[in-house]
């Protein structure tokens, strides 16, 4: 299934960027399975410099594999699963929406408005800036120039396919499209800006947590 992709020209790119071109690196968090995730500061943000890895929610419920095509399509609660080839598991927007907390404490899943914020603080070629600096296919490499290290994770979809790794990166928000879809925020090799998309809910995006 085509992944459903807008172009919205929300971000609002100041042309000089109002982050500095440098990354601010800050305090590393830990996850509930004790997973440690270096930070970094952009313009007046603090994001996880890597993908949520976590099993569980925040609160120590498990967040359940769902490996089968079958079982994955028909899921209407939150699941994890692993893109062969990905840096990191990837959740579909129930397990976003679970109440029980899927970042740690006192972090979150970054709503439209907070994506909105990253790319206008990256200013022009945002894409490029927050894309890492190895591990994309044929010259999609980013710059990486605030550390936010954008790796190429690829997504599952609704039907189970896995696809995109090494060429597309996917993060869910936590703001809901409609009933059956929601909001996230991409890189694409070919591109040097950060499209906003939305996705089937049950999707399988990568997670980034911005701190409250």
């Amino acid at each position: 299934m085509l992944l459903m992709v807008l172009l919205l020209g929300l971000t609002a790119c100041d042309p000089g960027g109002s982050a500095t071109d440098d990354p601010i690196q800050t305090q590393p968090i830990v996850d509930i399975d004790g997973n440690t995730y270096p930070t970094v500061r952009i313009g007046g943000q603090t994001w996880m410099a890597s993908n949520l890895k976590t099993t569980r929610y925040r609160d120590g419920g498990s967040i359940p594999v769902a490996a089968d095509n079958a079982t994955w399509s028909a899921l209407t609660t939150g699941a994890r699963t692993t893109h062969p080839g990905s840096n990191g598991p990837l959740y579909n927007w129930h397990a976003v929406n679970d109440g029980r907390g899927l970042c740690p404490a006192g972090w979150r899943v970054p709503s439209t408005g907070d994506w909105n914020a990253l790319v206008s603080a990256a200013g022009n070629d945002a894409g490029f800036k927050l894309k890492s600096s190895t591990g994309w296919l044929d010259g999609g490499n980013g710059s990486d120039a605030f550390g936010f290290n954008g790796l190429p994770g690829g997504f599952r979809s609704n039907g189970g396919a896995f696809e995109a790794a090494g060429r597309n990166a996917y993060w869910w928000s936590s703001t809901s499209f409609d009933a059956n879809a929601a909001y996230g925020r991409g890189l694409i090799d070919t591109r040097r800006d950060m499209p906003a998309n939305y996705g089937n809910m049950r999707f399988g995006y990568s997670v980034r947590c911005v701190k409250d």
